[in-house]
């Protein structure tokens, strides 16, 4: 008999944790454990907690949940919705993703997908909407590239309004070893509402899934 779902874990360390262009682990490195469920009939869910290393030592950064649904197109491609929830510690330094919830939609293809996520109240702030794209640019082997390219429509502020656009982009090179993965990553933004700086870091990572 076919199997119905299949429940998946995995465990990641990495350089920083980096957010739609910004660190949220203040250039620490993180540790992540990552459970999934995906049932082939269209259901998914799954929980990610994040540590971080600081100064009194490993410390909880942040906890991501999210559940959705994926309908399977005669195409190939898949109709994604979902929606997904992100509850931060104290720890957390970025600018956004502290404690915010969003609904998203997307096309997911073999090689390339999109995304739409809209959230209501950014954390406070006001609704904001995120576009992205993801894509397999090269898969030989055991090796693999990949590029993600995003823009953020920021929440206005009423008061001394900034910039309320953002863009991000990332391209990595990920190396398979068995179950493990070991990725080189960069990771670049345009300036934030609140920093005239252009936002760039490279990430090292290592996952193993069990």
């Amino acid at each position: 008999m076919p199997a119905r779902a299949q429940l998946a874990l995995s465990g990641t360390v990495a350089s920083n944790d980096v957010f739609r262009g910004d660190s949220t682990s203040g250039d620490r490195p993180v540790a992540t454990f990552t459970i999934a469920y995906d049932d082939f009939r269209g259901p998914y869910a799954g929980l990610s907690l994040t540590a971080v290393a600081t100064g009194q030592g490993i410390e909880p950064l942040q906890s991501i949940q999210y559940a959705g649904y994926a309908h399977r197109l005669k195409s190939g491609v898949s109709l994604d919705i979902g929606v997904s929830h992100w509850d931060s510690s104290h720890y957390h330094s970025g600018p956004y993703g502290r404690d915010f919830t969003e609904a998203y939609v997307g096309i997911v293809g073999r090689r390339l997908s999109s995304h739409i996520f809209l959230s209501p109240d950014y954390e406070g702030r006001g609704g904001s909407v995120y576009a992205e794209v993801d894509g397999l640019l090269l898969d030989r082997g055991n090796w693999s590239l990949t590029g993600h390219a995003g823009a953020l429509a920021a929440p206005s502020e009423t008061i001394a309004p900034r910039r309320n656009f953002e863009a991000d982009g990332r391209l990595a090179v990920t190396r398979r070893f068995g179950r493990n993965a070991l990725s080189l990553a960069f990771a670049g933004a345009t300036p934030s509402r609140d920093d005239d700086r252009w936002r760039r870091t490279i990430l090292v990572s290592l996952t193993h899934n069990f």
